[in-house]
């Protein structure tokens, strides 16, 4: 019985994500310039994620580097 319900609810989703890629497709190949900027838009927020994260790394790096110094001149 369990193996039944699991894969009821496998087949369940399954159709739900090919739905949804039958109607991006659908939807890339009437309109493929909105496909493009949805794409531009992707590529922009993936390097803004890599600037951010870039930049918290050197933010804590130089904390860091200052702590160092601080509890160096302390001793």
């Amino acid at each position: 019985m369990n193996a039944e319900i699991v894969e009821r609810l496998r087949r369940s989703f399954q159709g739900d994500e090919d739905k949804t890629t039958l109607i991006a497709e659908a939807i890339i190949d009437t309109y493929p310039d909105i496909a493009n900027r949805i794409e531009e838009i992707f590529v922009e927020a993936r390097r803004d994620d890599y600037l951010a994260d870039t930049y918290k790394e050197d933010l804590r790096e130089r904390e860091a580097a200052e702590r160092a110094a601080r509890e160096g001149y302390d001793e």
